[in-house]
């Protein structure tokens, strides 16, 4: 949450397009700047091609072929570029599908709740012997992967109407809603199968519903689930355009990015993405791609936070920046003892953010 507040308290301040680019070159300069810009951009590549392999993951259980070499990376770059060609079609259009499919995605984990309700066990609930760290680290790393998201409000502050009161308003409340539903989710699933029990399944929430309701009922979680990733995955492809796009306008990506199409969609920043997503969504599967996600996202997460403890004048706020930083410092530890591959993420923020300045300057 400290993380949330610091987006929303730069957010009511700083409208223009980048989201966290413009926090952090506001408040810290140029190079501070470049090195979040890149880190958001990397990272939500990362993202798209993680939420591609996992919507091809959920669908290999619908339809068992799709679980076969090479489908599982056909529907992955087969969604990728869907949801990139709605958004070239016009904001709109783009902005209409991600409405559509999260009221599917509420409703449905609000459906499960319910009808989980009737069976929770209270001493399921009550945890067992000893927590160790390293377990507690791979718990964290599986959390912050559920909880990215919020920093994809502020990117395109400039489309918003009254940014300085949306972008912070949407930031914070969003986060609450996310924890309530996912704590009350959590407790319906743990609280009527048991933690032991979801653990051996792959798809703990189909596995709840089917252990009480019957196959035909878990095969609809399964649907339900795939329709949730699908509209994951159409709300972080135009945020992170708009990042690419601030990021050419100063120069440190090529200019030819910043062009808006006659709808006024950075087509160009969309193909890009969605390009490199795609060779990212063939090269890996899933259990690769998530830790990445998570420690590349961890750049922005560190350098907002940052900025919000040296540069705010209020000593609350600076507090809050505090909490975010070790916050962030924290979860980058959990997500490198989870997976120690993720570092090679941080290698190629670095090495772009360093040809980038490079570039930038000589030109």
């Amino acid at each position: 949450m400290p993380i949330a507040l610091s987006y929303a308290r730069f957010g009511s301040t700083i409208t223009r397009t980048g989201g966290p680019y413009e926090y952090v070159r506001e408040s810290m300069g140029d190079s501070w700047a470049l090195l979040t810009g890149i880190g958001f951009w990397i990272a939500y590549i990362v993202v798209i091609a993680t939420l591609g392999r996992a919507l091809s993951r959920y669908a290999a259980y619908i339809i068992p072929l799709a679980g076969l070499w090479p489908w599982p990376a056909v529907i992955a770059i087969a969604a990728i570029w869907l949801i990139t060609l709605a958004n070239i079609l016009g904001v709109r259009y783009g902005g209409l599908l991600n409405d559509c499919v999260t009221l599917v995605k509420v409703a449905s984990l609000l459906t499960f709740t319910l009808l989980l309700i009737p069976w929770i066990r209270l001493e399921y609930l009550r945890p067992e012997g000893r927590v160790s760290w390293n377990s507690m680290a791979t718990a964290f790393s599986a959390v912050l992967w559920a909880y990215l998201g919020f920093e994809a409000i502020s990117p395109p502050s400039e489309e918003i109407i009254k940014p300085e009161k949306s972008v912070p308003r949407s930031t914070i409340y969003s986060m609450i809603i996310v924890m309530l539903i996912y704590l009350t989710v959590s407790v319906a699933a743990i609280g009527g199968v048991s933690a032991p029990s979801l653990a051996s399944s792959k798809a703990p929430l189909a596995y709840a519903l089917a252990y009480f309701y019957g196959d035909e009922a878990g095969r609809v979680m399964f649907v339900a689930a795939t329709i949730s990733i699908f509209g994951c995955l159409a709300a972080t492809i135009l945020p992170n355009a708009r990042v690419a796009y601030a990021l050419a306008r100063d120069g440190y990506l090529p200019r030819w990015i910043t062009s808006l199409n006659s709808r006024g969609a950075p087509a160009s920043a969309l193909v890009v993405q969605a390009t490199l997503a795609s060779i990212l969504a063939l090269i890996y599967g899933f259990v690769k791609l998530y830790p990445l996600s998570d420690l590349t996202s961890l750049v922005p997460y560190l350098t907002v936070t940052l900025a919000l403890l040296l540069q705010d004048k209020d000593a609350r706020w600076r507090m809050i920046g505090l909490l975010g930083l070790l916050a962030s410092l924290y979860l980058m530890y959990a997500t490198i003892e989870a997976e120690v591959e993720s570092l090679l993420g941080l290698a190629v923020i670095l090495a772009i953010t360093v040809v980038a300045s490079i570039v930038r300057r000589t030109d």
